[in-house]
């Protein structure tokens, strides 16, 4: 504990350990946070809650409840690990949400409504566990290259219960923060009583050699909305049954409503933009390739695309060369309800690893006068600065990584198989964060 200033604070530790006789995996990350929630099932006046990330040997991951006195933050009384039915590596649905691990860290809870409807969602990030497959396939194929120590950021919706003298959490729909390498998030009340979260693009994707010259790793994403995402009127999903979503919780009624976890760039990410370079007017998507715009090294896309029945995928190629040898593809495939960052020929380097970013993603069938529905609009945004990229789809999906590519490729294309139709798609350059450094696709050359 520290004051404003950045003076230590005599005290410390607030907590010297973990709670006695718990063998635990892991045992940090503190958040802190009032709960009216666990006061009311508690009953307790208004007070405080610290949630310490980690594990338990044995039995799974953990996080441990404290409460807290807010007139004396010194003040951790340990009550019980908030979650117990959750053993070592359990994935809530294999599609559709991540591998829970052995240990948690930087756990944390909100709480967040949207009209009638109420969740509180748990936000741990998981490690130890299992490698993703396609990273694991990668890996066979290109042995040499480097290789990422498996991390999900994970989310669930939570149930609240009162079992004799503890309230505990049981999970219900999951899903992930984001399905790439975007980890540790945490989450703060802006002024206006938005959500944010901030999360952290770990880069392991280079050797550790390299890594060490430049003398610094990894950064922080950018800020990111969280809020209650409900869609009313919904009959279907793209491909999947609307039941088999893990990442949906299900209200019935004459047509169904969904609601999950929304997560969209924070607003003021708009005010990064700077010169429009391209806005295509609305029309089907051409089956030719042909490149849109050579774009600067900081730029964002924002999409609105219409699928069809009969159309296979939706693709946005980005830092490619003129001869799309060099290319990384961003790819919705409807079928499979995917969205994946294909960086396989993102680079010619053999050390670096360029392992496929794969995230499950689907459109809604919305009700109308046919049986099979209209298919919602398929909405990207995505960002590039310099050598990372996110993606945003639908204001419910997101997926980061990076790329190592020379910074002459700047290539953007658009392209489907099976057509489509484009409604809105406008490029801007936008404020770089990295100006003044050395572009990283330059280094260890």
């Amino acid at each position: 504990m520290a004051d404003c200033s950045g003076t230590k604070y005599a005290h410390n530790p607030i907590l010297a350990e973990e709670p006695p006789a718990i063998h635990v995996t892991g045992f940090r990350d503190p958040y802190l946070a009032p709960w009216p929630e666990m006061d009311g099932l508690r009953g307790q006046g208004s007070s405080l809650y610290g949630l310490i990330s980690g594990g338990i040997h044995g039995q799974g991951p953990r996080t441990f409840l404290y409460s807290v006195d807010p007139t004396d933050l010194t003040r951790w009384t340990y009550l019980h690990p908030l979650v117990v039915d959750i053993p070592n590596n359990f994935v809530p649905s294999n599609k559709w949400s991540g591998d829970l691990g052995v240990n948690w860290e930087c756990t944390n809870f909100v709480t967040l409504s949207h009209g009638r409807h109420t969740r509180t969602v748990l936000i741990p990030g998981s490690e130890g566990g299992h490698e993703r497959p396609w990273v694991t396939l990668h890996h066979e194929k290109h042995p040499a290259s480097a290789r990422r120590a498996p991390r999900y950021g994970n989310w669930f919706f939570g149930h609240l219960q009162k079992h004799d003298d503890k309230v505990q959490m049981h999970i219900g729909p999951a899903g992930l923060i984001d399905w790439g390498i975007l980890y540790a998030a945490n989450t703060f009340q802006a002024p206006d009583g938005r959500r944010l979260l901030w999360g952290w693009i770990i880069e392991e994707d280079l050797p550790n050699a390299v890594l060490a010259n430049k003398g610094w790793t990894g950064c922080m994403g950018l800020p990111r909305e969280l809020f209650l995402q409900v869609t009313e009127h919904v009959v279907g999903a793209l491909s999947s049954s609307l039941d088999s979503v893990g990442s949906f919780d299900l209200v019935h009624g004459k047509t169904d409503s969904v609601v999950t976890l929304g997560i969209r760039p924070a607003e003021e990410i708009g005010q990064l933009r700077r010169s429009l370079l391209y806005d295509h007017s609305p029309s089907p998507i051409k089956p030719s390739r042909r490149c849109l715009v050579d774009s600067p090294l900081s730029c964002e896309i924002a999409a609105c695309i219409h699928v069809f029945e009969s159309t296979k995928s939706i693709s946005i190629v980005i830092r490619h060369s003129s001869d799309h040898s060099i290319q990384t593809r961003i790819v919705f495939d409807c079928k499979k309800e995917t969205l994946s960052v294909l960086r396989n020929d993102s680079t010619n380097r053999s050390e670096v690893n360029t392992s496929p970013e794969i995230g499950s993603h689907t459109l809604l069938r919305l009700a109308d006068t046919t049986d099979t529905g209209c298919i919602e609009p398929l909405r990207l945004r995505v960002f590039i600065d310099h050598d990372v990229i996110e993606v945003f789809a639908n204001d419910r999906f997101a997926i980061a990584t990076r790329v190592y590519t020379p910074v002459e490729h700047t290539g953007i294309t658009l392209a489907s198989e099976g057509g489509g139709w484009v409604e809105e798609l406008k490029i801007w350059e936008i404020a770089s964060t990295q100006d003044d450094r050395e572009p990283e696709s330059q280094m260890g050359k």
